[in-house]
């Protein structure tokens, strides 16, 4: 299992909380205070990883038929504007 940061979503600043986190723990932004609940931030995390690996492999469609005669991506996709919290190294 690989180890992620988690960030703040608006200032990007490392995430507090205790080791081995339950469901109900406090999540902590050092810098800015804000604060959710361990499940809450868990939830945004996956919206944001969801919604980076989508725009990427929309990316990747869209330069791979770049060039076809007959193919043509119509749609960029566009994630939600912000995330409360967002994680690091999704290597894509």
């Amino acid at each position: 299992m690989s180890e992620h940061t988690i960030l703040c979503g608006s200032c990007q600043s490392p995430a507090k909380t205790v080791a081995n986190p339950e469901p109900y723990d406090k999540v902590i932004c050092p810098d800015c205070g804000r604060e959710d609940r361990f499940d809450d931030v868990m939830g945004s995390v996956q919206k944001y990883v969801t919604d980076a690996v989508a725009k990427s492999l929309n990316d990747t469609l869209a330069k791979a038929v770049r060039s076809s005669k007959f193919l043509k991506v119509e749609k960029k996709y566009r994630p939600q504007s912000s995330y409360r919290w967002i994680t690091t190294e999704l290597g894509i």
